[in-house]
């Protein structure tokens, strides 16, 4: 303190910033509080589901890459919008890695260095 009465700005601060954890805290157990584990909320579709297992994975290419360096295989993947068809007969917007879903896998495999 420099000779003033009161709070230094140091101890105002530390005092803010234990006040503001236990707000946080305590508004995060009260939001849980009664309240079953979700990590998020059912989405419901107008679309028929098939049974399940009955439509086959896509099994996409296996990707190649751009470069090898000391060894290590360098892949390019770019994340973009795309469409799939995740049901029969309907297309649905996905993130794909190079616009294709499921994403393609690489062909380091077992032992083998991506960089």
């Amino acid at each position: 303190m420099t000779g003033k009465p009161g709070l230094s700005r140091r101890d105002f601060l530390g005092m803010a910033d234990g006040s503001a954890l236990a707000t946080i805290t305590a508004g995060a157990f009260a939001l849980h509080a009664g309240r079953r584990e979700n990590t998020g909320r059912t989405l419901t579709s107008r679309a028929v589901l098939p049974e399940p297992f009955q439509v086959p994975l896509p099994v996409p290419l296996v990707a190649r890459p751009v470069a090898t360096d000391g060894g290590a295989d360098r892949y390019e993947i770019v994340q973009r919008a795309a469409t799939a068809g995740i049901l029969p007969g309907l297309r649905t917007a996905v993130w794909g890695y190079d616009g294709q879903f499921p994403a393609r896998p690489s062909s380091g495999g077992p032992g083998g260095r991506c960089g």
